[in-house]
């Protein structure tokens, strides 16, 4: 009952996210990384201006890039990939389930 459940709640996610798109679905990814990244330095410079750090935790472009965007987007296709790959019509063949 329980794996039932968690793939119909996965089917209904693989729907929605088709029904946005790829695109999309990969800038919503990677809005929430930047989002993210940017609440963790935030929390990092008020540490330091508390005192509770002693590095001012200053960023880089290229910190942010790999860090948030790369990350992100990365994260986003490989889920991406994987839900479309499971839900694909017909199912995937398995080369173990056939032996």
């Amino acid at each position: 009952m329980l794996q039932r459940e968690k793939e119909r709640k996965q089917r209904e996610r693989w729907e929605k996210m088709k029904k946005r798109g790829h695109i999309p679905y990969l800038a919503i990814n990677v809005s929430i990384f930047l989002g993210s990244y940017a609440v963790v330095r935030l929390l990092h410079i008020l540490c330091f201006k508390l005192g509770w750090l002693r590095s001012p935790g200053s960023t880089s472009w290229e910190d942010v890039f790999f860090c948030a965007v790369l990350t992100g987007a990365i994260a986003g296709e490989l889920q991406w990939s994987d839900l479309r790959r499971k839900f694909k019509d017909p199912p995937p063949q398995e080369d173990w389930m056939s032996k």
